[in-house]
Protein backbone atom coordinates (compact mmCIF):
# COMPACT_ATOMS: atom_id res chain seq x y z
CA UNK A 1 0.00 0.00 0.00
CA UNK A 2 1.08 3.57 -0.61
CA UNK A 3 1.68 5.86 2.38
CA UNK A 4 3.32 9.18 3.05
CA UNK A 5 6.06 10.07 5.49
CA UNK A 6 5.98 13.16 7.71
CA UNK A 7 8.03 14.90 5.07
CA UNK A 8 5.36 14.13 2.46
CA UNK A 9 7.35 11.49 0.58
CA UNK A 10 5.47 8.56 -0.90
CA UNK A 11 6.59 5.14 0.33
CA UNK A 12 5.36 1.64 -0.20
CA UNK A 13 4.56 -0.30 2.95
CA UNK A 14 3.50 -3.81 3.72
CA UNK A 15 0.90 -4.24 6.50
CA UNK A 16 0.72 -7.37 8.60
CA UNK A 17 -2.21 -7.64 11.07
CA UNK A 18 -2.35 -10.41 13.66
CA UNK A 19 -5.25 -11.09 16.07
CA UNK A 20 -4.10 -11.60 19.67
CA UNK A 21 -6.02 -14.06 21.90
CA UNK A 22 -5.87 -15.11 25.58
CA UNK A 23 -5.54 -18.60 26.97
CA UNK A 24 -9.23 -19.17 26.43
CA UNK A 25 -8.93 -18.23 22.77
CA UNK A 26 -10.77 -15.03 23.20
CA UNK A 27 -9.54 -11.99 21.23
CA UNK A 28 -7.84 -9.48 23.41
CA UNK A 29 -6.20 -7.22 20.87
CA UNK A 30 -4.63 -6.73 17.49
CA UNK A 31 -0.99 -6.56 16.39
CA UNK A 32 -0.35 -4.35 13.37
CA UNK A 33 3.09 -4.15 11.76
CA UNK A 34 3.99 -1.75 8.98
CA UNK A 35 7.11 -2.58 6.99
CA UNK A 36 8.55 -0.25 4.35
CA UNK A 37 9.10 -2.12 1.09
CA UNK A 38 9.77 0.77 -1.28
CA UNK A 39 13.21 -0.49 -2.39
CA UNK A 40 11.98 -4.07 -2.77
CA UNK A 41 9.10 -2.90 -4.94
CA UNK A 42 11.49 -0.79 -7.00
CA UNK A 43 13.76 -3.81 -7.52
CA UNK A 44 10.81 -6.00 -8.51
CA UNK A 45 9.58 -3.38 -10.97
CA UNK A 46 13.12 -3.03 -12.38
CA UNK A 47 13.37 -6.81 -12.79
CA UNK A 48 10.00 -6.88 -14.55
CA UNK A 49 11.10 -4.06 -16.82
CA UNK A 50 14.40 -5.82 -17.64
CA UNK A 51 12.57 -9.09 -18.29
CA UNK A 52 10.17 -7.37 -20.65
CA UNK A 53 13.07 -5.67 -22.40
CA UNK A 54 14.97 -8.97 -22.67
CA UNK A 55 11.92 -10.75 -24.08
CA UNK A 56 11.54 -8.00 -26.66
CA UNK A 57 15.24 -8.21 -27.59
CA UNK A 58 15.09 -12.01 -27.88
CA UNK A 59 12.02 -11.75 -30.09
CA UNK A 60 13.80 -9.20 -32.30
CA UNK A 61 16.90 -11.39 -32.55
CA UNK A 62 14.74 -14.39 -33.41
CA UNK A 63 13.09 -12.41 -36.20
CA UNK A 64 16.50 -11.36 -37.51
CA UNK A 65 17.78 -14.95 -37.27
CA UNK A 66 14.72 -16.24 -39.13
CA UNK A 67 15.40 -13.72 -41.90
CA UNK A 68 19.08 -14.75 -42.06
CA UNK A 69 18.14 -18.44 -42.19
CA UNK A 70 15.74 -17.74 -45.03
CA UNK A 71 18.38 -15.75 -46.91
CA UNK A 72 20.92 -18.54 -46.35
CA UNK A 73 18.45 -21.15 -47.58
CA UNK A 74 17.84 -19.12 -50.75
CA UNK A 75 21.60 -18.69 -51.26
CA UNK A 76 22.21 -22.42 -50.74
CA UNK A 77 19.47 -23.29 -53.20
CA UNK A 78 21.02 -20.93 -55.74
CA UNK A 79 24.48 -22.40 -55.15
CA UNK A 80 23.16 -25.95 -55.59
CA UNK A 81 21.50 -24.90 -58.81
CA UNK A 82 24.69 -23.25 -60.08
CA UNK A 83 26.78 -26.27 -59.03
CA UNK A 84 24.43 -28.60 -60.87
CA UNK A 85 24.60 -26.40 -63.96
CA UNK A 86 28.41 -26.33 -63.71
CA UNK A 87 28.59 -30.12 -63.40
CA UNK A 88 26.25 -30.59 -66.37
CA UNK A 89 28.23 -28.07 -68.41
CA UNK A 90 31.57 -29.72 -67.59
CA UNK A 91 30.19 -33.14 -68.40
CA UNK A 92 28.69 -31.95 -71.69
CA UNK A 93 31.82 -30.12 -72.82
CA UNK A 94 34.11 -32.97 -71.74
CA UNK A 95 32.10 -35.53 -73.67
CA UNK A 96 31.95 -33.25 -76.71
CA UNK A 97 35.75 -32.86 -76.61
CA UNK A 98 36.41 -36.55 -76.03
CA UNK A 99 34.70 -37.68 -79.24
CA UNK A 100 36.83 -35.59 -81.66
CA UNK A 101 39.96 -36.46 -79.70
CA UNK A 102 39.27 -40.16 -80.22
CA UNK A 103 38.66 -39.53 -83.91
CA UNK A 104 41.87 -37.52 -84.21
CA UNK A 105 43.91 -40.26 -82.56
CA UNK A 106 42.37 -42.89 -84.83
CA UNK A 107 43.02 -40.75 -87.91
CA UNK A 108 46.63 -40.27 -86.86
CA UNK A 109 47.14 -44.01 -86.53
CA UNK A 110 45.57 -44.67 -89.94
CA UNK A 111 47.68 -41.96 -91.58
CA UNK A 112 50.84 -43.37 -90.05
CA UNK A 113 50.00 -46.96 -90.95
CA UNK A 114 48.87 -46.05 -94.46
CA UNK A 115 51.81 -43.84 -95.35
CA UNK A 116 54.25 -45.66 -97.63
CA UNK A 117 57.21 -43.38 -96.91
CA UNK A 118 57.45 -41.45 -93.65
CA UNK A 119 60.39 -39.07 -93.38
CA UNK A 120 62.02 -38.01 -90.11
CA UNK A 121 59.95 -34.84 -89.81
CA UNK A 122 56.64 -36.65 -90.31
CA UNK A 123 57.62 -39.33 -87.84
CA UNK A 124 58.45 -36.69 -85.22
CA UNK A 125 55.20 -34.84 -85.89
CA UNK A 126 53.17 -38.02 -85.50
CA UNK A 127 54.75 -38.59 -82.07
CA UNK A 128 54.02 -35.00 -80.97
CA UNK A 129 50.47 -35.23 -82.30
CA UNK A 130 49.82 -38.49 -80.42
CA UNK A 131 51.32 -37.09 -77.22
CA UNK A 132 49.19 -33.95 -77.30
CA UNK A 133 45.97 -35.82 -78.09
CA UNK A 134 46.64 -38.23 -75.20
CA UNK A 135 47.43 -35.28 -72.95
CA UNK A 136 44.09 -33.61 -73.77
CA UNK A 137 42.28 -36.92 -73.40
CA UNK A 138 43.82 -37.38 -69.95
CA UNK A 139 42.72 -33.87 -68.96
CA UNK A 140 39.14 -34.60 -70.02
CA UNK A 141 39.24 -37.87 -68.08
CA UNK A 142 40.51 -36.13 -64.92
CA UNK A 143 37.95 -33.33 -65.19
CA UNK A 144 35.10 -35.82 -65.54
CA UNK A 145 36.36 -37.89 -62.62
CA UNK A 146 36.78 -34.83 -60.40
CA UNK A 147 33.26 -33.66 -61.26
CA UNK A 148 31.73 -37.07 -60.52
CA UNK A 149 33.62 -37.41 -57.25
CA UNK A 150 32.57 -33.98 -56.04
CA UNK A 151 28.95 -34.69 -56.98
CA UNK A 152 29.04 -38.06 -55.19
CA UNK A 153 28.14 -39.86 -58.43
CA UNK A 154 31.14 -42.19 -58.53
CA UNK A 155 30.20 -45.46 -56.80
CA UNK A 156 32.97 -47.91 -55.93
CA UNK A 157 32.60 -51.58 -56.81
CA UNK A 158 34.77 -53.04 -54.04
CA UNK A 159 35.73 -56.71 -53.99
CA UNK A 160 38.68 -58.68 -52.55
CA UNK A 161 41.50 -58.36 -55.12
CA UNK A 162 45.24 -59.26 -55.12
CA UNK A 163 47.30 -56.08 -55.09
CA UNK A 164 50.19 -57.56 -57.08
CA UNK A 165 47.95 -58.34 -60.06
CA UNK A 166 46.91 -54.67 -60.10
CA UNK A 167 50.56 -53.58 -59.97
CA UNK A 168 51.45 -55.87 -62.88
CA UNK A 169 48.48 -54.68 -64.94
CA UNK A 170 49.44 -51.03 -64.54
CA UNK A 171 53.13 -51.70 -65.28
CA UNK A 172 52.18 -53.55 -68.47
CA UNK A 173 50.07 -50.56 -69.52
CA UNK A 174 52.93 -48.16 -68.87
CA UNK A 175 55.39 -50.32 -70.81
CA UNK A 176 52.99 -50.43 -73.77
CA UNK A 177 53.30 -46.63 -74.02
CA UNK A 178 57.01 -46.29 -73.30
CA UNK A 179 59.88 -48.77 -73.22
CA UNK A 180 62.66 -46.40 -72.14
CA UNK A 181 61.85 -46.51 -68.41
CA UNK A 182 62.54 -49.46 -66.12
CA UNK A 183 60.07 -50.00 -63.28
CA UNK A 184 61.31 -52.03 -60.34
CA UNK A 185 58.56 -54.20 -58.88
CA UNK A 186 58.17 -55.35 -55.27
CA UNK A 187 58.94 -58.96 -54.42
CA UNK A 188 55.72 -60.88 -53.80
CA UNK A 189 55.72 -61.86 -50.15
CA UNK A 190 52.26 -63.20 -49.43
CA UNK A 191 50.45 -59.86 -49.34
CA UNK A 192 46.81 -60.16 -48.26
CA UNK A 193 43.93 -59.33 -50.56
CA UNK A 194 42.70 -55.74 -50.47
CA UNK A 195 39.06 -54.69 -50.46
CA UNK A 196 38.98 -52.28 -53.36
CA UNK A 197 37.54 -51.26 -56.70
CA UNK A 198 40.12 -52.72 -59.09
CA UNK A 199 39.58 -50.18 -61.89
CA UNK A 200 39.90 -47.22 -59.52
CA UNK A 201 43.07 -48.55 -57.90
CA UNK A 202 44.50 -49.08 -61.40
CA UNK A 203 43.69 -45.44 -62.11
CA UNK A 204 45.42 -44.23 -58.92
CA UNK A 205 48.56 -46.28 -59.50
CA UNK A 206 48.71 -45.36 -63.20
CA UNK A 207 48.44 -41.69 -62.27
CA UNK A 208 51.26 -41.96 -59.75
CA UNK A 209 53.48 -43.82 -62.23
CA UNK A 210 52.74 -41.24 -64.91
CA UNK A 211 53.61 -38.48 -62.44
CA UNK A 212 56.88 -40.25 -61.52
CA UNK A 213 57.75 -40.72 -65.20
CA UNK A 214 57.23 -37.00 -65.93
CA UNK A 215 59.58 -35.86 -63.18
CA UNK A 216 62.31 -38.53 -63.44
CA UNK A 217 65.37 -37.88 -65.62
CA UNK A 218 65.69 -40.09 -68.73
CA UNK A 219 67.29 -43.47 -68.09
CA UNK A 220 66.47 -43.56 -64.37
CA UNK A 221 64.28 -46.15 -62.68
CA UNK A 222 60.93 -45.92 -60.95
CA UNK A 223 60.47 -48.17 -57.94
CA UNK A 224 57.22 -49.64 -56.60
CA UNK A 225 57.04 -51.06 -53.10
CA UNK A 226 54.19 -52.89 -51.37
CA UNK A 227 53.86 -53.96 -47.75
CA UNK A 228 51.21 -55.12 -45.31
CA UNK A 229 50.69 -53.00 -42.20
CA UNK A 230 48.12 -54.63 -39.94
CA UNK A 231 44.67 -54.08 -41.44
CA UNK A 232 45.91 -52.20 -44.51
CA UNK A 233 48.29 -52.59 -47.45
CA UNK A 234 50.58 -49.73 -48.43
CA UNK A 235 51.74 -49.07 -51.99
CA UNK A 236 54.64 -46.68 -52.65
CA UNK A 237 55.91 -45.17 -55.91
CA UNK A 238 59.37 -43.61 -55.80
CA UNK A 239 60.84 -41.53 -58.60
CA UNK A 240 64.37 -40.28 -59.17
CA UNK A 241 63.42 -36.66 -59.75
CA UNK A 242 64.23 -33.46 -57.84
CA UNK A 243 61.80 -34.17 -55.00
CA UNK A 244 59.34 -31.72 -53.49
CA UNK A 245 59.69 -28.55 -51.48
CA UNK A 246 58.51 -28.88 -47.88
CA UNK A 247 55.63 -26.47 -48.53
CA UNK A 248 54.45 -28.64 -51.42
CA UNK A 249 54.31 -31.98 -49.57
CA UNK A 250 50.86 -31.32 -48.09
CA UNK A 251 49.49 -29.25 -50.97
CA UNK A 252 50.23 -31.41 -54.02
CA UNK A 253 46.88 -33.19 -53.55
CA UNK A 254 44.87 -29.95 -53.64
CA UNK A 255 42.69 -29.28 -56.66
CA UNK A 256 44.54 -27.39 -59.44
CA UNK A 257 47.67 -27.06 -57.28
CA UNK A 258 50.96 -27.14 -59.13
CA UNK A 259 54.32 -27.37 -57.40
CA UNK A 260 55.81 -25.37 -60.29
CA UNK A 261 53.51 -22.80 -61.88
CA UNK A 262 56.18 -21.12 -63.97
CA UNK A 263 56.11 -21.00 -67.77
CA UNK A 264 59.27 -23.13 -67.85
CA UNK A 265 57.70 -26.25 -66.38
CA UNK A 266 59.62 -29.42 -67.12
CA UNK A 267 56.43 -31.49 -66.91
CA UNK A 268 53.08 -30.03 -67.80
CA UNK A 269 49.92 -30.78 -65.85
CA UNK A 270 46.73 -29.25 -64.59
CA UNK A 271 46.79 -30.12 -60.89
CA UNK A 272 43.92 -32.60 -61.18
CA UNK A 273 45.63 -36.00 -61.28
CA UNK A 274 46.80 -36.13 -57.67
CA UNK A 275 43.56 -34.51 -56.51
CA UNK A 276 41.59 -37.34 -58.14
CA UNK A 277 43.98 -39.87 -56.59
CA UNK A 278 43.31 -38.50 -53.12
CA UNK A 279 39.55 -38.54 -53.65
CA UNK A 280 39.62 -42.14 -54.87
CA UNK A 281 41.91 -43.39 -52.10
CA UNK A 282 39.89 -41.67 -49.37
CA UNK A 283 36.68 -43.10 -50.89
CA UNK A 284 38.22 -46.53 -50.18
CA UNK A 285 38.86 -45.50 -46.57
CA UNK A 286 42.59 -45.21 -47.20
CA UNK A 287 45.23 -42.50 -46.90
CA UNK A 288 47.61 -40.92 -49.42
CA UNK A 289 50.67 -38.77 -48.79
CA UNK A 290 53.92 -37.55 -50.31
CA UNK A 291 57.44 -37.39 -48.88
CA UNK A 292 61.00 -37.02 -50.06
CA UNK A 293 63.23 -40.07 -50.24
CA UNK A 294 66.46 -39.92 -48.18
CA UNK A 295 68.62 -40.34 -51.30
CA UNK A 296 66.62 -37.98 -53.49
CA UNK A 297 63.38 -38.16 -55.39
CA UNK A 298 59.78 -38.13 -54.23
CA UNK A 299 57.77 -40.99 -52.76
CA UNK A 300 53.99 -41.13 -53.11
CA UNK A 301 52.27 -43.68 -50.88
CA UNK A 302 48.67 -44.76 -50.37
CA UNK A 303 46.89 -47.40 -48.32
CA UNK A 304 44.00 -49.74 -49.01
CA UNK A 305 42.01 -51.78 -46.48
CA UNK A 306 42.74 -55.50 -46.18
CA UNK A 307 39.86 -57.73 -47.23
CA UNK A 308 38.44 -59.56 -44.20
Amino acid sequence: MLCQTRQGDDVMVELTATCLTNEMGQPVGMSVILREITRRKQREEEIQRLNAQLIEQVAERMRELAEKVEQLARANAELRKMDQMRAEFVSLVSHQIRAPLTNMLGASERMRDGCSAINTTCSRMFVIFDQQVKRLNRLVHDVLNATRLEAGELVLQQTPVPIMSIVQQVVDQVHSNTDDRRIRLPTPNGLPLVYADRDRVVEVLANLLDNADKYSPPGTDIAIDARADGDEVTLCVRDDGPGLQLDDLDRVFEKFYRADNSDAQVAYGYGLGLYVCRQLVEAHGGRIWAENAPNGGAVFSFTLPVAT
